[in-house]
C-alpha cells in the first residue's frame, strides 16, 4: 500500500452551532462567525477561485486543473473539514479535500466557519443545497469561457409543488491549461503543457414536507474528473494522469416544533482515485469510503440545550497491493445556551473517541455581549483535537502506529459593528485569535525525501484579522469599498527531533500578511469592481513561496434583457511584473473569463 501512496499523495496533499442575528432599532448586529461566500460571479468555476477571490483563506494552488487546498488562520489544510449537507465529507484517507474539483453551484450556499466550532481543529467549509421557498419552477443555463481553453456549461432546475421540492444540476467543464507563467527571479516566460482537465458533476435533491413539523430530504452528488499531471507539478519525467470519482449520498429527517428540534442524518462518501504513469508502467487504484451518522437534539425553550452525536466509519483500500485500513470516530457534544439581558452564554462539552480509545473531554465557552445598538463583542475559548488520518498513520507501513492525536486550546475575541445612517453604511469586524497545539502533526521529508507525519510538541499560532466595508448610495448609483487584512504568526516553541525544524521556526502553511482592497462603482444594473490582493512570503522546508500581488477587474451586469440574463467579465492578474511564483507552483499570467447566465424559466 505504501508504494501506491508514494505516487498518489504528492498530488493529493503536496507539501503537505449557529449564527445569531439580533435587530436593535434600525441597526442590525450580526455575529458573522460564519461567512457566506459571494459565488454569483464564479458559477461553474472551481471553489478555489472563490476562496482566493474572497481572500478569506490562503489557497495553495499548483496551477489551474491541479491540486488546490486552503488553510485558515495559520493552520494546515488537514485541519479543515468539508461539511456537505451537514455531514463531514473530507477524505477518509488524507483528511484534505481538493478545491480544484469542487465546482461552484448556482443553487448551493457556501459558508466558511473559520474556527469550525468543535467539529474541526481549524475551519469548516459548509456546502448545502438551497431549495425553493415558493411554488413554481426556476431554471438556469450558465456558460463560462476563458483563457487557456476554459469552457463550462451548467444547467440547473428547481421546482416546488405542494409539499414536494426538487433540485437538479448538471455541470461539465474542461480546460487545456496551456497557460504562460513566470518564475521568481527570472524574466523568461514559460509555457505549461500536459495539464488538460475535464470534469462532470451531477447533483440531485428531493425534499418533502410530510407534516407541518416533519421534513424529509435526500441529496445525491456524483462527480468524475480527469487530469493530466504536468511535469512541472510532478518534478519528474513521468507521463502521469489521474481520474477521480466521487459519490455522496445523504438522507435526513427533521422534526421541528415550538419547543423541540430533532435532526437525524445518515450519509455515505466514496472516493476513487485511479493513477496512471505510462512511462514507468504504473497503474494503481485506491478507494476511500466513509459512513456517517449524525443526531442533533435541541430543547429550544427557554434556554436551548443541544445534544450532538456523530459517528464516522472510514476505510482506505489500495487494490494494487491488497492493503486496507479502517478507522472509527465517535463524537458526543452537549451545549447549553443562556440568554440574559444583552448577554448570550454558550457552555459545552465535547467527547471524542478513536477506534474505541477515549481521547479527552473538550470544553467550550462563548460569551456574546450586545454592548450597544451597533456593537457586538464575542469571546470564545475551547479545547480542540484532531485525530490522525489514515494517511498520517500508514504513509510508511507500520512506522506511525504511535502517532498521537493533536490537542490544544483555541481562543478568539471578536468585535463586530454595523452602522447605517442616511445614505451611508459601514460594517466592521476585528478579531484577535490564537491556537496553542500539542502533538502538532507535521509532514517533513526524511533523508530519502520520503514525506512522513511526525508529532511536534508545541505550536503557537496567533493572529489579527480586520474586515471593513463602506457603502454610499447616491440616487441610482453606489460606491463601495471593502478591505480585508490578516496578520498571522505560527511558530514551533520546543526543540524538535527533526533536524530541519528548529525552535521558533515559522510555519509555511500561510503567509504572515494577507491583504485585499476592493473598489466597486455601480449604477442601475451594472457594477464594476477593481480588487487588489497581497500575500507576503510563505516559508517552506523545501522551497519558499515569494510574496506576490494580484490585481483584477470584474464587470457584472445583472437582470438585463427582461430580467433574464446576467453577464460577468473578469480580467485576472493584470500586473504581471508583480506576480511571480516558484517553479513547481506555476500560475497563469494575465487571463480573462466571461460568464453568461440565462434564466430559462422563473415563475
Amino acid at each position: 500500500m505504501r508504494y501506491f501512496f508514494i505516487y498518489i499523495v504528492p498530488f493529493i496533499c503536496l507539501n503537505a452551532f449557529g449564527q445569531t442575528d439580533i435587530q436593535l432599532d434600525t441597526i442590525i448586529v450580526a455575529d458573522n462567525k460564519n461567512e457566506d461566500l459571494d459565488i454569483q460571479k464564479h458559477l461553474n468555476q472551481p471553489l478555489s477561485n472563490v476562496l482566493s477571490r474572497e481572500n478569506v483563506a490562503f489557497v495553495k494552488s499548483y496551477g489551474p486543473g491541479s491540486i488546490a487546498t486552503f488553510s485558515v488562520r495559520g493552520l494546515s489544510s488537514s485541519h479543515n473539514l468539508l461539511i456537505w449537507e451537514g455531514l463531514p465529507m473530507a477524505s477518509s484517507m488524507h483528511g484534505n479535500f481538493d478545491l480544484s474539483i469542487v465546482p461552484v453551484s448556482s443553487t448551493s450556499r457556501y459558508v466558511l466557519d473559520q474556527n469550525g466550532q468543535q467539529m474541526a481543529m481549524g475551519g469548516a467549509l459548509q456546502i448545502f443545497k438551497q431549495m425553493p421557498d415558493k411554488e413554481g419552477i426556476k431554471a438556469h443555463l450558465t456558460q463560462n469561457i476563458g483563457s487557456f481553453g476554459q469552457y463550462s456549461n451548467c444547467f440547473s432546475y428547481q421546482s416546488k409543488k405542494n409539499k414536494l421540492s426538487s433540485s437538479i444540476e448538471l455541470i461539465n467543464s474542461r480546460s487545456k491549461n496551456n497557460f504562460s507563467y513566470k518564475v521568481d527571479g527570472s524574466d523568461a516566460v514559460y509555457k505549461m503543457n500536459r495539464a488538460e482537465f475535464e470534469q462532470t458533476s451531477f447533483q440531485k435533491k428531493l425534499a418533502f414536507q410530510w407534516t407541518k413539523n416533519i421534513y424529509i430530504d435526500a441529496s445525491y452528488f456524483y462527480q468524475e474528473s480527469h487530469r493530466n499531471i504536468a511535469k512541472k507539478i510532478t518534478q519528474n519525467e513521468s507521463l502521469s494522469s489521474q481520474k477521480d470519482k466521487t459519490n455522496r449520498l445523504v438522507g435526513s429527517m427533521k422534526f421541528d416544533q415550538k419547543s423541540l428540534y430533532l435532526e437525524a442524518k445518515i450519509g455515505f462518501n466514496k472516493e476513487q482515485i485511479h493513477f496512471t504513469d505510462n512511462l514507468n508502467g504504473i497503474n494503481a487504484q485506491s478507494v476511500f469510503e466513509s459512513y456517517i451518522a449524525k443526531l442533533l437534539l435541541k430543547n429550544k425553550q427557554p434556554n436551548p440545550i443541544e445534544v450532538l452525536i456523530i459517528n464516522t466509519y472510514s476505510a482506505a483500500f489500495a487494490n494494487e497491493y491488497g492493503a486496507i485500513k479502517y478507522q472509527n470516530q465517535n463524537q458526543i457534544g452537549l451545549q447549553k445556551i443562556i440568554n440574559k439581558n444583552r448577554n448570550i452564554f454558550s457552555i459545552g462539552l465535547n467527547s471524542k473517541t478513536w477506534d474505541k480509545k477515549r481521547i479527552e473531554i473538550l470544553p467550550l465557552f462563548e460569551w456574546k455581549i450586545f454592548a450597544k445598538k451597533s456593537m457586538l463583542y464575542t469571546f470564545n475559548i475551547q479545547r480542540k483535537n484532531r485525530i490522525p488520518t489514515l494517511n498520517d498513520l500508514y504513509w510508511v507501513r507500520d512506522m506511525n502506529e504511535e502517532l498521537h492525536p493533536e490537542n490544544g486550546w483555541f481562543a478568539e475575541f471578536t468585535l463586530n459593528g454595523k452602522w447605517k445612517k442616511n445614505h451611508h453604511k459601514i460594517q466592521s469586524k476585528s478579531q484577535i485569535f490564537g491556537h496553542l497545539i500539542n502533538n502538532w502533526i507535521q509532514w517533513t521529508p526524511n533523508e530519502n525525501f520520503l514525506w512522513t507525519a511526525k508529532n511536534l510538541q508545541r505550536v503557537r499560532v496567533i493572529g489579527l484579522s480586520q474586515n471593513m466595508s463602506w457603502k454610499k448610495n447616491i440616487e441610482n448609483m453606489f460606491v463601495e469599498i471593502k478591505s480585508k487584512n490578516q496578520i498571522i504568526n505560527s511558530q514551533f516553541l520546543d526543540k524538535s527531533k527533526l533536524p530541519n525544524i528548529q525552535p521558533y521556526d515559522i510555519l509555511w502553511y500561510s503567509p504572515i500578511v494577507q491583504s485585499q482592497l476592493g473598489l466597486t462603482l455601480g449604477k442601475d444594473l451594472i457594477s464594476v469592481t477593481y480588487f487588489h490582493q497581497f500575500s507576503s512570503k510563505t516559508v517552506g522546508i523545501v522551497q519558499d513561496i515569494p510574496a506576490y500581488h494580484l490585481g483584477g477587474v470584474e464587470v457584472f451586469v445583472q437582470n438585463t434583457f427582461n430580467k433574464k440574463i446576467n453577464l460577468v467579465f473578469c480580467a485576472n492578474n493584470l500586473w504581471n511584473r508583480i506576480y511571480l511564483i516558484t517553479e513547481n507552483r506555476p500560475m497563469p499570467l494575465r487571463n480573462f473569463s466571461f460568464q453568461f447566465t440565462y434564466k430559462l424559466n422563473n415563475k
